[in-house]
């Protein structure tokens, strides 16, 4: 794995991550640069926790992966530089992998964005804005239609701070589902990811979403993998939300959404991860495929 840093046009911004680059024989011929964007209060690292890392997985096949630190967290542009909105980190996200498709891009067919919670927001936004790389599909979870009330009256009681903490004991009973669908090890081990939020992209997730995702769903033209958890304590989670969700990408040439079933909201850092992950780079893979073309 290698700490690198990509820039946006301007050079002045950037962005920093982790980067496993392709195997000598990639599991396709014909794959994918996977981009993994984190949630709120999680940095990249969120994607590299032992036992559960998205990153190892995604290397043992061959494939490059590269899982961003976004703007305002760790060593990313900082967020005194950005005003933290979720347009605003879609925005600086698309400019800055330019570079990484220039210098990294190779053999890969595309880029295929994976997005967790507010992570997936931001793919979904990226994916419907202007871009200078190819993208070939996204797969995204941990995000709704809509938060739950208490949920949404907690953030509204939170101190008018530019950052946003929770303690782990709180963010424990947030991301994860009953007890026995997770390892115990593992959810302490996670706790390496932890990472003040910028209060923006929290008020955007709560307040702001139901509309920016009525602009960007419609205009999303890739194939989208959704995975909703059964047990995410941050979303209202039914059949019914899910199945209103994938309807709002109608031009996407296809959907794949259900609930996942026995997971909270980090399904990542659950029992069912793994298969989590390799459902998420079976799909990707898929995407990577040109029929009529070599």
């Amino acid at each position: 794995m290698l700490d690198i840093t990509v820039r946006c046009a301007d050079k002045t911004r950037f962005i920093s991550g982790r980067f496993s680059p392709a195997g000598a024989a990639p599991a396709g011929a014909e794959y994918p640069l996977v981009v993994a964007i984190h949630g709120g209060t999680y940095t990249a690292d969120y994607f590299d926790i032992e036992g559960c890392s998205l990153m190892a997985r995604a290397a043992a096949l061959g494939l490059p992966i590269f899982a961003v630190n976004r703007p305002g967290y760790r060593d990313s542009l900082p967020k005194e530089k950005t005003d933290g909105s979720i347009h605003s980190n879609a925005e600086i996200l698309n400019d800055a992998l330019s570079e990484l498709w220039e210098l990294h891009g190779q053999k890969a067919r595309g880029i295929f964005l994976i997005g967790h919670s507010i992570g997936a927001a931001i793919a979904i936004r990226m994916a419907a804005l202007p871009k200078s790389w190819p993208l070939l599909g996204l797969s995204i979870s941990g995000v709704g239609l809509r938060e739950p009330d208490p949920v949404l009256a907690q953030w509204k009681s939170l101190p008018p701070d530019d950052v946003i903490e929770i303690p782990p004991q709180h963010k424990d009973a947030l991301m994860y589902g009953c007890a026995g669908s997770f390892f115990p090890d593992v959810q302490r081990a996670a706790h390496r990811a932890d990472h003040p939020m910028p209060r923006r992209e929290l008020l955007d997730i709560a307040f702001e979403w139901s509309r920016l995702l009525d602009e960007s769903a419609p205009n999303v033209a890739v194939p989208v993998h959704y995975r909703q958890p059964e047990f995410d304590n941050l979303w209202v989670v039914n059949e019914s939300e899910v199945r209103s969700f994938a309807e709002r990408f109608v031009k996407a040439p296809a959907v794949d959404a259900r609930v996942m079933k026995g997971a909270g909201h980090c399904i990542d850092f659950h029992r069912l991860g793994a298969a989590f992950q390799l459902e998420q780079i079976a799909f990707a893979l898929g995407c990577s495929v040109r029929i009529g073309k070599v």
